[in-house]
């Protein structure tokens, strides 16, 4: 289930969504929770954390000078236990993986800065 707050391509399965309301997908339903570069949002808001199913992955990725991004990244591991998840990886991302984005100003994110956060739900 995709979900995009601009565009929405329903034949292709994204919808228009809003991550802080995701009312319309069951608890715990979720194994696989992508979120890329969040910005202007709680990217581990209640909603998420209630669809993303016991032993379900978060897989983050951000620059770290994105403050929504770096929010989560430099949580502690007891800090994020608290809202039930544990690190299973946590750092660059390999160079071959990385989606090229672009930052507020226009230019292109460098590959290299972009970061990754991956959580398992305990």
């Amino acid at each position: 289930y995709n979900i995009d707050f601009e565009n929405s391509n329903p034949n292709i399965g994204v919808f228009k969504g809003d991550a802080t309301d995701l009312s319309n997908i069951k608890t715990g339903s979720q194994s696989r929770v992508v979120i890329e570069n969040p910005k202007k949002y709680d990217a581990l808001n209640p909603e998420v954390i209630r669809v993303v199913e016991k032993g379900g992955v978060v897989e983050m990725t951000g620059n770290y000078s994105n403050s929504d991004f770096k929010r989560y990244n430099d949580m502690s591991p007891q800090e994020l236990d608290n809202l039930g998840f544990e690190i299973v990886k946590k750092g660059n991302i390999p160079l071959e993986q990385a989606k090229q984005g672009y930052q507020t100003n226009g230019r292109l994110i460098p590959l290299e800065s972009m970061k990754e956060l991956i959580l398992i739900k305990k």
